[in-house]
């Protein structure tokens, strides 16, 4: 489980995108059985602001001990940091596009799969009967089910 915590501190470092400070939360109890999943809700902070995380265990040895078992983690509730929203945002838009985003607090928490109350937008640009016309474009803010920072339309 040491394992799976340092894990899941390394993951939650990486959704914020920012080092901060970060410290472990627990686990909670579940009943490891070979060959089949275990699932665990595990949580971790990050600057004050709780991520909690779902944790899957397979190939659990045969004394129900930990020494062959593999784990995948998503994240149920995640932390972002705005710097994270920007940076990403800028890498993921044409700069022809002109990104820009909402102003977001430093830290704040996001639910896995669901947008913020965040937006960032791009700058759509269209010619007719050589008129240009532009228009801007808001993307919501979300977390994947990787703990990246996502936009959706």
């Amino acid at each position: 489980m040491d394992q799976l915590m340092r894990g899941l501190m390394a993951d939650t470092l990486s959704m914020a995108g920012v080092i901060g400070e970060i410290r472990p939360g627990e686990c909670g109890k579940a009943v490891a059985v070979k060959g089949e999943g275990t699932a665990y809700r595990c949580t971790v902070f990050y600057e004050g602001f709780e991520a909690v995380w779902k944790a899957q265990f397979t190939d659990v040895d045969s004394g129900g001990g930990w020494t062959t078992a593999q784990y995948r983690a998503w994240p149920v509730t995640g932390v972002l940091t705005a710097k994270a929203v920007y940076a990403a945002h800028g890498w993921n838009t044409d700069k022809g596009q002109q990104p820009r985003c909402d102003k977001m607090p430093r830290v704040f928490r996001a639910e896995a799969g669901k947008a913020t109350a965040y937006k960032c937008q791009i700058l759509l640009s269209q010619c007719s009967n050589g008129t240009w016309h532009f228009r801007w474009s808001d993307r919501s803010v979300w977390i994947n089910d990787e703990g990246r920072v996502d936009f959706r339309s």
